[in-house]
């Protein structure tokens, strides 16, 4: 139901901004019709295309402000990690850590993505029911015109049980 009300909103601000650019009201900076028009090019998938893309991806999006708090989820999160959007968003991203992860991994993973460069590795998660996964981690900071750090978008996938199928074939052989 959250799903469907979040995908609702979403749908109604990008009718209000496709209504705004097909009669935009006298006096609007050109800038502003620029930025909102330019999101609907052939560079650029529309935002309503671009909005299902993502929120229908098989990976778990999470895209957090520069200290890791989450400011948004999509459906494949909340279904990997028991979260429900609504009581994830606001929360720093360090709610999944597990202590499993050696605090080095953690330290690699935040040099490297504070000197603007992407991350990727495997970490111990825990949903919300704490149950522990491996998760497949990827994380990339997001950048401004200015080259700063504005967010950070992290996808990741359960690997659990691959990881354990890979461990039963080497002791067979």
């Amino acid at each position: 139901m959250i799903q469907r009300k979040t995908e609702s909103a979403n749908s109604e601000v990008i009718d209000a901004i496709s209504s705004f650019l097909a009669s935009p009201p006298e006096g609007t900076p050109a800038e502003i019709i620029e930025a909102f028009d330019t999101l609907g090019t052939k560079e650029i998938l529309p935002p309503k295309l671009f909005l299902e893309t993502v929120e229908q991806a098989p990976v778990a999006i999470s895209i957090t402000d520069p200290s890791a708090k989450i400011l948004y989820v999509n459906y494949a999160f909340e279904q990997l990690t028991g979260f429900e959007r609504d009581e994830i968003v606001g929360k720093n991203q360090s709610v999944l850590s597990c202590n499993s992860t050696p605090l080095s991994v953690y330290q690699d993973l935040w040099r490297s993505i504070q000197n603007r460069h992407m991350w990727q590795g495997n970490i111990v998660n825990h949903r919300k029911d704490q149950q522990e996964y491996l998760a497949e981690l990827i994380v990339s900071p997001v950048l401004n015109a200015e080259g700063q750090i504005i967010y950070y978008l992290g996808m990741h996938r359960d690997i659990t049980e691959l990881q354990q199928q890979l461990s039963d074939i080497s002791k067979k052989t």
